[in-house]
């Protein structure tokens, strides 16, 4: 839609189109400015931030209440290095600076290198020893039926059948336990009490799939041999014990699920929000592999129980904001119908009724086009960085309800950092500069993203041990 052609000098020389939209621009920037005016009119005694500089303009500062920014949910959305990440990381900065409570999904360690008035938690084992996370594990009393089928039966050659005999496994757990807890109701000679099915839920699967191999086994000596539909089912078996054995006891995954105490998650999150000095939990998801949507099963897990706890009134006394990074797998119309399918739909009940309960989202996105729009309706402030695509461009036109305004007009021209305020409460869009964090924020230190300075300096040459490169 816009053509942008450069001079050899590297300047930039905008097209015509692009010259009109600067020229209807005016206009807009004084809007802007009566809106920022209206803006400063928030009384004193109340809370709010300083997130960026009227655009164009050096003094002006555009500051907003966090009911406005964050109470109805918050979406940041821009392409590749416009400064997405940034935003986020000013927004945590600001909430951290009041007395605030967030929690940060952190899949890339990103966040790692924050260090003021944070807690850092790590879902397995910790990605690097300079940084002071705590160990933090799922316990399997949370995992629901959906959830274990779909950790178990993803990657098996009949996916179906594996889910079928989980769930028939699952079925038949929970009546032994409820067999055995009414024997010992009726016995007086012991008070002994049974533990909920779901405590070490993995682990009674893996010894009832044990089990029924090892009947597998007796039947194949006795009978000299099984028929093709008892060999498929025997096969089946097998590929869930090879997941629950992965699950339980391979080094990256050891340290995922436990029985609870104090290294759940959960114990962690409770501590968290009873300490007063600590504003901040980061959690890190970079040790949960992706395969079998381990990961996505993971994070949807705690977020339903986020949930339970803002339900429960948790939260009523201080706001919770969840905040995460690349969030748009999550929320894709693509992924929409799996997302149904395994129950990995948390997040997105957050954001559509969480604010009532004090839980609410704060999430940044690179393509807007593909979020879903029965979500979309739920949030009440956008942050938008420059969009090149033309599909994101009309999806921001349609969510402001501008789609005339000369300022979407040069959102595939922002500069990193430049970005347009976009909410319910707002007339129309507000152009302005994001403030960088104030603490110190550092994406790449623990991701391992362009650390170039690092790894590629000069440094003494040795000697190639590979005959080939001999002199």
């Amino acid at each position: 839609m816009f053509n942008v052609t450069t001079e050899i000098s590297g300047k930039v020389k905008y097209n015509t189109q692009q010259q009109t939209a600067q020229k209807n621009l005016g206009t807009s920037k004084q809007h802007s400015s009566q809106l920022l005016a209206r803006d400063t009119s928030i009384p004193t005694k109340m809370l709010k931030f300083e997130i960026g500089r009227l655009s164009g303009s050096t003094t002006h500062s555009v500051s907003i209440t966090p009911e406005t920014l964050l109470g109805r949910n918050c979406a940041i959305l821009g392409s590749t290095c416009s400064g997405k990440t940034w935003t986020l990381a000013s927004i945590i900065d600001h909430c951290i600076e009041l007395r605030s409570k967030i929690i940060i999904f952190d899949e890339t360690c990103e966040f790692a290198s924050l260090d003021k008035r944070i807690m850092h938690l790590s879902i397995g084992p910790s990605i690097s020893s300079e940084i002071q996370e705590f160990g933090a594990t799922i316990p399997q009393f949370c995992l629901t039926q959906s959830d274990v089928i779909s950790l178990l039966s993803t990657g098996t050659s009949d996916p179906l059948g594996a889910a079928l005999s989980v769930r028939q496994a699952l079925n038949e757990i929970r009546l032994q336990h409820r067999v055995q807890a009414n024997r010992n109701l009726q016995d007086n000679h012991s008070s002994e009490s049974v533990e909920e099915p779901n405590t070490h839920i993995l682990e009674d699967l893996r010894h009832f799939f044990y089990n029924q191999l090892e009947d597998h086994s007796n039947n194949l000596n006795s009978q000299h041999g099984l028929a093709s539909d008892h060999k498929d089912s025997a096969h089946s078996k097998i590929e869930i014990l090879e997941n629950l054995e992965r699950i339980l006891h391979s080094p990256e995954n050891s340290r995922i699920f436990s029985q609870g105490g104090k290294t759940s998650i959960f114990s962690w999150v409770t501590q968290f929000m009873r300490e007063p000095f600590i504003r901040a939990a980061r959690i890190s998801l970079k040790s949960v592999p992706k395969e079998n949507h381990m990961r996505s099963i993971v994070k949807n897990l705690i977020i339903r129980s986020l949930l339970t706890f803002a339900e429960g009134g948790l939260f009523r006394e201080s706001p919770v904001v969840l905040f995460m990074d690349e969030a748009g797998e999550t929320l894709s119309t693509e992924n929409s119908a799996l997302r149904d399918k395994m129950g990995l739909t948390a997040l997105s009940d957050i954001i559509k009724g969480g604010r009532i309960h004090g839980l609410t989202v704060c999430f940044s996105c690179s393509n807007p086009a593909l979020l879903d729009r029965r979500i979309t309706q739920y949030i009440g402030m956008f942050i938008v960085h420059r969009l090149k695509h033309s599909d994101d461009c009309d999806t921001i036109r349609q969510l402001s309800g501008s789609t005339d305004d000369p300022s979407m007009q040069l959102i595939p021209f922002f500069h990193s950092g430049d970005a347009a305020l976009i909410g319910y409460e707002l007339a129309e869009p507000v152009l302005l500069n994001i403030i960088p964090p104030r603490q110190t924020f550092e994406p790449g230190l623990y991701s391992g993203f362009s650390r170039f300075q690092k790894f590629w300096r000069h440094a003494a040459e040795p000697k190639s041990s590979l005959s080939i490169l001999k002199d």
